[in-house]
């Protein structure tokens, strides 16, 4: 089940309710379907995003925010597929840097919009991603903003990406960076180190 977040900025507002046709602005339009999986810490932001949310209801553009399980742990792996299917934008407002969310990826893959800070790995992953509604960390009205123009009509489903930076991707470069960094300049004494890719020698440091 998804939840209907309440405006509040505290998490213990949360409230678990079916999406009724109650719902509806008065206009009878669909509100965005902005949706969270991530933690209930303050360096998530969430507190920020129903912030954010509630002044996009007190303008007149409609959204609701879910949040299943009010964690990515309590939802089952097999089912983030169907949930990002569900909605109309992933919100990753994180207020530290993160260095590539597993959500962000997920996200890229299947196709659905994110609205996140310009920075980190964030940054870095969106590099050239079009369709997403990134902002400036520094601006302290950068999220609202983001959520105001994919709230105004401009958020639409994005062509899945096969081709995203995979966890594996990260793992061998990080391994790639270590060997680099152990390499023992010629006639130093080495030691056998043993990796799940094989073997390799590195420089054995004195006590």
């Amino acid at each position: 089940p998804c939840l209907l977040v309440s405006l509040s900025p505290r998490p213990s507002s949360l409230v678990p309710r079916p999406v009724a046709a109650g719902d509806l602005p008065p206009t009878g339009k669909r509100p965005l379907r902005v949706g969270f999986l991530g933690g209930v810490a303050p360096h998530k932001g969430l507190g920020a995003l129903v912030d954010a949310l509630g002044t996009l209801e007190r303008e007149g553009l409609h959204a609701r925010l879910f949040a299943p399980g009010c964690g990515a742990a309590d939802l089952p792996h097999a089912n983030v597929p169907a949930f990002l299917a569900s909605i109309d934008l992933l919100a990753i407002p994180s207020l530290w840097n993160e260095t590539g969310p597993i959500v962000l990826l997920e996200a890229i893959s299947t196709g659905t919009p994110v609205v996140a800070p310009r920075r980190g790995g964030i940054a870095e992953l969106m590099s050239g991603r079009e369709g997403h509604f990134l902002y400036d960390p520094a601006d302290p009205r950068g999220l609202l903003t983001a959520l105001r123009a994919a709230a105004g009509g401009v958020c639409a489903r994005l062509p899945p990406d096969a081709a995203v930076r995979t966890v594996a991707d990260a793992a061998d470069d990080f391994e790639a960076i270590y060997r680099g960094l152990w390499r023992a300049p010629a006639g130093e004494k080495t030691t056998v180190c043993r990796s799940v890719e094989g073997e390799f020698a590195r420089p054995v440091r004195p006590e």
